[in-house]
């Protein structure tokens, strides 16, 4: 799984590497137990386990951004550190008082972390590479799927208000090439049943966990798109390529030519892909962008400086697009420092940054994506996160004109060096935050979020497909490009089913992190 990238060279994963498989001198002095559990509940552990999370502990106690009150702190080393919850990790840092911006605290009141470690299982055989840019990061292999980006909960509701104590999955996007846009089930449809289930309180949580994450050979969903009497669907899952890219598209409307993009992750494996995007958008002579980043948590910062650097034209060369703070020891440490990330370090400001891309990404010359004559309007909730908002932050830093449209961003000002590691027959992200980052004019994103310029909900009682010009944020930003007005979405949308959406807990999925991590790859 993920979250946001920023910026490693190849020769810090070796660094982070060498760091972390170290058992040193250092190791020796960590309490190998803080006595918090007994011998009737304390968790079975080997020492192999243990071996690892004294490596886990000696990286945060070098690289984690408040690792002086971490190293201060009594840490129980018998923790299991491969569990999706209670792992060392998480349990660990939960209890640090300081690290206030790596916690965040969600609609129920709850906080849970961006800091993470995850494992799955090691494949065997190699990805395909991404011709083009050299940075040599790879696509994904394609995964088992119905072909479900993002799904949501609702509760259905009886005509006097009271809840039915049924509830329901609300589709908030797909992929294309799936089971699901086959049968032409997208976003707005409501899926009612699954092989004959009622969802309800009991059984959404292994429902939904099988909508996202197919164990079955098929199922079979009652669903209705909120307006006509629901049907059954068979579907059966299929490998399916997990673009980011979940749709574009140009619209014409009152003398415009809007280019239209879904991008729901910064993911540098589909660079190709998103360049492809924006060399027909400029062939095509949009006159502006709607660029959705509603349900985008973040992903490769290089992604997001490639974009971003298309979206400001030749005017971002030579500027800052990122300060980075990183815990003292290392702010201290100059020379070391800009060897392990690659970047330089700036005196008067007392920061370290890296600069835009433009002339040379990776071998590609951005000046033939340059959208910079174009106006820039950006679709956002509570979903945008971390790379995401450092686009915004980063273009407002050298005063690129940028509208948003939508619901306040995440907040997350915060990023990870992530390391990836191999060890048995699994694969390890241990991703803690190290850094906090700050556009050229040295403003880091508010951690409540940042407000939108027009405030549109996602939610209106349902949902409109994507790039459907009566779906509200992008009827706004029609409104406000061609200065009319979009009539409303006839049907779904506006559902004539009574439901609510409801904010109820959801399993964590298996898959590699884009959302909500800075992965800083260089």
């Amino acid at each position: 799984m993920k979250v946001l990238f920023l910026k490693i060279t190849w020769c810090w994963m070796l660094v982070c590497a060498l760091a972390f498989a170290a058992c040193s001198e250092s190791d020796k002095e960590v309490p190998e137990n803080s006595g918090s559990q007994t011998e009737e509940n304390k968790p079975s552990v080997d020492n192999t386990k243990t071996e690892m999370n004294k490596n886990i502990d000696n990286y945060l106690t070098g690289y984690y951004l408040w690792n002086e009150e971490y190293k201060g702190m009594t840490r129980d080393l018998t923790i299991p550190y491969e569990d999706s919850y209670e792992n060392f990790l998480q349990t660990t840092l939960m209890k640090m008082t300081g690290n206030k911006l790596d916690k965040k605290k969600n609609s129920s009141g709850k906080y849970s972390l961006y800091s993470y470690i995850d494992r799955t299982e090691k494949k065997v055989g190699s990805k395909a590479l991404s011709a083009g840019v050299n940075h040599n990061i790879k696509k994904d292999d394609k995964v088992k799927s119905y072909g479900f980006s993002s799904l949501s909960i609702v509760n259905f509701i009886n005509e006097d208000g009271s809840d039915t104590g049924d509830y329901g999955f609300v589709v908030q996007s797909v992929y294309p090439a799936s089971p699901a846009s086959t049968f032409d089930i997208n976003r707005g449809f409501f899926i009612l049943e699954v092989d004959g289930e009622v969802i309800d309180g009991k059984n959404y949580m292994n429902l939904y966990l099988e909508l996202m994450q197919p164990t079955r050979t098929g199922i079979t969903l009652l669903v209705s798109d909120g307006s006509g009497e629901p049907e059954e669907i068979s579907l059966v899952p299929t490998e399916v390529e997990h673009t980011p890219i979940l749709m574009n598209k140009i619209i014409e409307e009152g003398g415009a030519k809007i280019g239209y993009i879904v991008y729901n992750a910064f993911d540098a494996g589909y660079d190709n892909d998103m360049l492809d995007v924006l060399a027909q958008l400029k062939s095509a002579n949009i006159t502006d962008l709607v660029l959705d980043l509603r349900y985008n948590g973040g992903g490769h910062v290089i992604s997001s400086m490639m974009l971003s650097g298309c979206l400001a034209g030749s005017g971002c060369s030579s500027k800052v697009f990122q300060y980075y703070r990183y815990n003292d020891a290392r702010m201290k440490a100059v020379e070391v420092t800009k060897k392990e990330t690659g970047n330089e370090y700036d005196a008067s400001a007392k920061y370290f940054y890296d600069l835009f891309y433009y002339d040379n990404y990776y071998g590609v010359n951005l000046s033939s994506y340059d959208l910079s004559h174009t106006n820039l309007y950006v679709l956002t909730t509570e979903g945008t996160a971390s790379a995401s908002e450092v686009l915004i932050s980063s273009l407002r830093g050298i005063d690129v004109p940028i509208t948003i449209i939508g619901e306040k961003t995440n907040g997350k000002n915060v990023g990870m060096e992530v390391l990836e590691f191999d060890k048995g027959n699994y694969s390890y992200e241990l991703a803690p935050i190290t850094f906090q980052y700050y556009n050229a004019k040295q403003e880091t994103v508010p951690e409540t979020g940042m407000n939108p310029d027009y405030r549109v909900a996602d939610w209106n009682d349902g949902y409109v497909n994507f790039g459907e010009k009566a779906e509200p944020m992008l009827a706004k930003a029609i409104e406000l490009i061609t200065g009319s007005k979009v009539a409303k979405a006839e049907s779904r949308g506006v559902s004539t089913m009574k439901v609510k959406r409801i904010d109820a807990p959801l399993p964590e999925l298996k898959l590699k992190r884009l959302q909500g991590a800075i992965y800083l790859n260089k």
